[in-house]
């Protein structure tokens, strides 16, 4: 962001998240009218082919647009994951947090960052969780179920049927990759 005004990457953000309930038709007709009332040339929508399947990346763009709408940059992301083809590793030394149970916290919320920039959809099951939590050092056999009892307006889901993160839990994710990233005081 520079002299206060924000960016063409922050705008790409919040026009991903303006659009992303709306369907391929939809947003055609949205991009279309908007082009015409600030007095631009529409652009053609680009014809496809019927074979041609929808692109695997569409939903990947929704973690490009988390990471945009929360102030999240692609050093941030990389100073947490390091990506290996299809593969995104967390790459963290420790999840941050006073405590285990904040930290085991945490390394949920990371595990459904992850689950969002691969995917584009923040659900993950308890298992990519609690191997997170391993990898960062918070995982305590005797304690880790009460700590997941006790989870905040972060998650929805249950350890049998997976976890999502939910709007709270987003931006509390977003919080947790820039605090990793340095760019951020911890608590």
């Amino acid at each position: 962001m520079s002299n206060g005004n924000p960016s063409v990457i922050e705008k790409l953000g919040q026009l991903v998240q303006v659009l992303a309930d709306l369907s391929p038709a939809e947003r055609q007709k949205a991009i279309t009218a908007a082009m015409v009332l600030l007095g631009d040339s529409p652009v053609p929508p680009v014809a496809k082919t019927e074979a041609t399947p929808p692109s695997p990346d569409s939903d990947k763009n929704k973690g490009l647009g988390w990471a945009a709408k929360h102030g999240v940059t692609a050093e941030e992301i990389d100073e947490v994951f390091s990506k290996h083809g299809e593969e995104l590793d967390v790459i963290a030394n420790k999840a941050p947090g006073k405590s285990q149970r904040q930290q085991t916290v945490n390394a949920y919320l990371l595990a459904g960052v992850r689950a969002l920039l691969k995917t584009g959809q923040a659900s993950f099951s308890d298992a990519d969780a609690r191997e997170v939590c391993r990898k960062l050092g918070c995982y305590s056999q005797p304690n880790h179920s009460n700590y997941i009892k006790s989870f905040s307006n972060d998650f929805s889901g249950s350890r049998e049927a997976g976890w999502r993160l939910t709007n709270p839990g987003l931006a509390n994710a977003a919080r947790v990759v820039k605090q990793i990233g340095g760019k951020i005081e911890k608590p």
